[in-house]
């Protein structure tokens, strides 16, 4: 059934869209699981449905404002650290945090890692996704073996993508490119770090070399192009 395919997986990720009693039943099924699991707050109301001990969770994104409301600190104070916030998740036991501000960028406080990143978004259309975004890639990279520190990367890279205004253009869209001279172009734009860069490079060419090996699996030229657009 499906609670024992989350019982089996290697990694669960969910979000406080779930009701209360579902996420509480997830994190007693962890208890006696291996699976690695990440939570995401969503919005300021749904952070409530955490419970306090948060001992279960390996890694938990939320922003500021989020963070705040289920720590029921001072929502009106500007005095708040990102660091501190970070630092009283931790202690009520989440294994590791990630802590968005917006343009401001974010945290990390994973394990004994602890560093800060920028927002790389200059030219800010969209937010609507951006979290998402963030969360897929950090995930996806932590999944496939990557350091924290390059999950972090291309989960900035790509919450930058989802809020760009090129990002929406299907022709340029990171779905479609092919080349490191797209790549290049389009990065720039998007005043990408070295690093976060070189991460979605390595993203764009395992997806096109994936997708150039499918025909040659008797996989058809139109099944090809929805993988690609996958």
């Amino acid at each position: 059934n499906s609670w024992q395919s989350i019982r089996s997986s290697d990694w669960v990720v969910l979000d406080c869209n779930l009701p209360k009693e579902t996420i509480k039943k997830i994190l007693e099924l962890k208890k006696n699981a291996n699976f690695m699991l990440a939570i995401d707050t969503v919005s300021v109301s749904k952070a409530k449905r955490l419970p306090d001990d948060l001992s279960q969770i390996d890694i938990l994104f939320t922003n500021k404002a989020e963070a705040i409301s289920f720590l029921n600190l001072n929502k009106n104070s500007k005095t708040h650290k990102l660091n501190k916030i970070t630092t009283q998740l931790r202690n009520k036991g989440a294994k590791g945090v990630v802590l968005t501000d917006g343009a401001n960028g974010h945290i990390v406080n994973i394990g004994s890692e602890v560093f800060t990143s920028p927002a790389i978004s200059k030219n800010v259309k969209n937010v609507s996704g951006a979290g998402d975004a963030f969360v897929a890639g950090f995930i996806s990279k932590i999944h496939s073996g990557a350091s924290v520190r390059e999950a972090s990367n291309i989960g900035a890279a790509l919450s930058a993508l989802t809020v760009e205004r090129f990002y929406h253009d299907p022709s340029i869209s990171v779905t479609y490119i092919n080349t490191k001279e797209q790549a290049a172009d389009i990065f720039t734009k998007a005043n990408f770090t070295a690093a976060q860069w070189g991460c979605l490079l390595d993203l764009i060419q395992t997806r096109k070399s994936v997708v150039d090996e499918l025909p040659k699996k008797g996989v058809s030229t139109t099944q090809a192009t929805d993988a690609k657009a996958t």
